[in-house]
């Protein structure tokens, strides 16, 4: 899980890959954020979980002007990161509105993002 959303582990019945299940103290200024998302990061390359959900929501992350964001730029910042080299995207979860969620499973190839709210379920490429 990347993002604050531990109840997923709940209803998944699944474990975390890291103690880091809430990740608001990693994005704001203050001296252990850099070390947080470091110990993060070893956790998940350790791990090696089979599936990560990505919250592209910002009160999921609760990140501060200024803050170091490390953690975002290793797993979505471009064709290079961790997160496009070791995951294939394989389920988008597009939150429109508080009454309207649209789920999108498969033929990704011809999805287009929206703007706005996103779990993006994302499975290991390979064993």
């Amino acid at each position: 899980m990347l993002g604050s959303e531990p109840e997923i582990y709940f209803y998944a019945k699944r474990r975390a890959a890291t103690g880091h299940i809430f990740v608001y103290a990693m994005l704001q200024n203050q001296p252990f954020a850099a070390a947080m998302q470091d110990e993060m990061i070893r956790d998940l390359e350790k791990a090696r979980p089979e599936y990560v959900v990505f919250v592209r929501d910002p009160l999921s992350w609760l990140r501060s002007a200024g803050s170091k964001v490390k953690v975002l730029d290793w797993w979505s910042g471009g064709p290079n990161s961790y997160g496009a080299k070791n995951y294939d995207v394989v389920g988008v979860i597009d939150i429109v509105s508080p009454e309207r969620t649209e789920y999108h499973w498969d033929h990704l190839e011809s999805y287009r993002p929206r703007e706005g709210l996103q779990l993006i379920i994302c499975r290991r490429i390979g064993k």
